[in-house]
């Protein structure tokens, strides 16, 4: 396995070990991001780690790169931010929503093993408040042969947001037809299909939503909520007082009161929650790692100002006597305000000579500069490091292994690390 040998490797590394034992600081290029993660989770692998990056771009690419690197050795979620403006009509759509909670679900999971848990993150993301009750919805797993009543199912799924419909064609939409439940599940590409025998799961197949028709069997399906937010008899209480204080939004008020959701009511969140990110219910054995930790908390401060400007606009819209609505999100300071977790700085190099450095570089093999690098690794290999290349494509690496050994520099082709041997 991937995990054994990385454990092997990065068990002496400075800049690890300084993070493990406290150190609040580290420098990491940005090439090495996703392999100082990897690494650090190969040593913590009873622990959970949140990497935050300054942009949904750079969470996007991580994440990315640590599914491959990972191989599956570890627990991995994104953690995505909504994809709506503070109050906008419009509500997140609901593939969004079933990646935020399965990342949520990871995030908050008290349970210890033997598999680290990284969610990855952008400071957006993590700056969201969430609503009260987020740590009591969980996902529903549900394998064939398994004794279900229907009706449990169709609960679960009316209270995680979903539509009932006659015929099943969106995500977060269900349909019941006789001992048949459908189901589009916002984080699968096909509809799943659950036939009933009795209070059993006789099978389950996944469907084309556009001709309906049953494509595959599998054993098991995994059913996100598609609803992050939700009415329950606190929202109604908030809302109700809420009535008194803002006269003039009393009707969509009364539509939450009468239990109706609307396109645009996850906005009302900052309204009718008490405010909660998700730092506040991390462990202490935790990490928090801000990497490059200037620009996240530069592109926190924008996120505050862009959302000021936006709900100074529609307090004035609305005519509210108010001096301000509170935002989606939190500032920097109130983010790590109530955070236990230990809290890692990551610079892209050290700012002085007390901070440890893990670095590295990307090499591209072309015939014009591989004597180049070929010097390069010949001086690695005469400092015995042991050099693990990472190729693009089976081509790639076969051309890279060929060019090596005609050099009489001794390379290996292998399918994955493990083949390398200790």
């Amino acid at each position: 396995m991937w995990l054994k040998h990385i454990k092997s490797l990065a068990s002496s590394d400075i800049a690890l070990k300084d993070v493990l034992q406290g150190a609040q600081s580290v420098a990491v290029n940005e090439n090495a991001w996703a392999l100082y993660l990897c690494e650090l989770a190969a040593l913590t692998s009873d622990k959970k780690i949140v990497a935050v990056f300054p942009t949904e771009k750079l969470a996007d690419q991580v994440f990315y790169d640590l599914e491959v690197l990972a191989e599956k050795s570890f627990d991995i979620e994104e953690l995505v931010a909504w994809e709506t403006l503070p109050f906008e009509r419009v509500s997140p759509s609901a593939s969004v929503i079933g990646k935020r909670l399965k990342a949520l679900e990871l995030a908050l999971d008290k349970t210890s093993g033997q598999r680290a848990k990284i969610v990855v993150t952008s400071i957006k993301a993590i700056s969201q408040k969430l609503p009260e009750d987020i740590a009591d919805f969980k996902q529903l797993t549900v394998k064939t042969g398994d004794q279900f009543d229907p009706q449990e199912i169709i609960t679960y799924l009316s209270d995680a947001g979903y539509a009932r419909v006659v015929q099943v064609e969106a995500h977060g939409e269900f349909a019941i037809k006789g001992g048949i439940i459908d189901i589009y599940i916002p984080n699968y590409e096909m509809g799943a299909r659950l036939d009933f025998l009795g209070d059993q799961v006789e099978s389950i197949r996944l469907f084309d939503v556009d001709d309906q028709r049953s494509r595959v069997g599998v054993d098991t399906i995994e059913i996100v909520g598609c609803r992050e937010f939700r009415i329950t008899d606190q929202v109604k209480s908030n809302a109700t007082s809420l009535k008194v204080k803002y006269p003039k939004l009393g009707d969509t008020l009364n539509r939450i009161i009468d239990g109706q959701y609307f396109s645009g009511f996850e906005s009302w969140l900052p309204l009718l929650c008490e405010e909660t990110v998700l730092l506040d219910h991390l462990e202490e054995n935790a990490f928090v790692i801000y990497f490059n930790y200037d620009l996240c908390r530069e592109r926190s401060r924008q996120i505050i100002e862009e959302e000021a400007e936006i709900i100074d606009s529609l307090r004035q819209t609305w005519d509210l006597k108010v001096e301000k609505l509170p935002s989606l999100s939190v500032d920097f300071e109130r983010l790590n305000l109530n955070c236990v977790a230990q809290s890692v700085r990551l610079f892209p190099f050290a700012p002085d000579h007390t901070v440890e450095v893990f670095e590295a570089k990307p090499i591209t093999f072309s015939n014009s500069i591989f004597e180049a690098i070929y010097d390069q690794i010949r001086g690695l290999v005469a400092k015995n490091f042991r050099i693990i290349i990472f190729a693009a494509s089976d081509f790639s690496r076969d051309k890279i292994v060929a060019n090596l050994n005609s050099q009489h520099c001794k390379a290996i082709a292998a399918d994955t690390i493990n083949d390398f041997g200790d």
